[in-house]
């Protein structure tokens, strides 16, 4: 998997670090299975949730064994995930109380799924899937996804502002932050999220 991608000048979609060359170096014949978390604001709809339902889609069930987390309530995407198998848990948090108690139970669900890795999917969710990995006990890698550009942070709410500024503070602690266009990843580097850990992969990806 990372022989596939190489460092080359800036004009490429393709600018992994170091750190995403650590991740997936086993040969596809000899590679165990993978238990991978991906912990996501909501599956009810939109551009992250249908990304997130057509890469659980087309994955390799012989190499990756997915789990679903949504920290709000259940919706038409997550009822298409169920129905292909893949497990599927809610924090059914409400989207106007983010910090509410709800947050305590990820710490049985952290560890009820022992994943080998846990992908964050949103500001919300890339927060939510490092403390699944600090409340799990164990040293697991973490990656996150940003899917957001952002032109004015004037535009965003309160708590949208609040989220980006922790993400930057503590991006570093993430194995790899993914952007899907170059614009965003600029963004949020000059934003302060670690430039170390970005990689670039666009929409449209096979």
């Amino acid at each position: 998997m990372a022989e596939e991608y190489v460092n080359i000048d800036e004009t490429s979609v393709l600018v992994p670090g170091r750190v995403w060359r650590e991740v997936g170096k086993a040969s596809a014949s000899r590679a165990p299975e993978l238990r991978v978390l991906h912990v996501i604001t909501g599956v009810i709809m939109g551009g992250a949730e249908m990304m997130l339902y057509k890469l659980l889609a087309r994955g390799d069930r012989a190499r990756f064994a997915p789990t679903v987390l949504s920290l709000l309530g259940l919706g038409p995407v997550g009822a298409r995930m169920s129905a292909m198998g893949v497990p599927l848990l809610t924090l059914g948090m409400r989207q106007e109380r983010p910090l509410s108690l709800a947050m305590l139970r990820l710490i049985p669900m952290a560890r009820q799924v022992h994943p080998s890795l846990i992908q964050g999917w949103m500001y919300h969710g890339n927060l939510a899937a490092s403390a699944c990995a600090l409340l799990s006990g164990r040293r697991l890698p973490v990656i996150w996804n940003v899917r957001h550009s952002i032109h004015d942070m004037a535009h965003e709410t309160r708590l949208t502002r609040g989220f980006i500024r922790l993400g930057a503070a503590l991006s570093s602690s993430a194995r790899a932050v993914i952007y899907n266009s170059r614009l965003s990843a600029r963004q949020h580097e000059q934003l302060g999220f670690d430039p170390s850990r970005t990689v670039v992969i666009p929409n449209g990806f096979d």
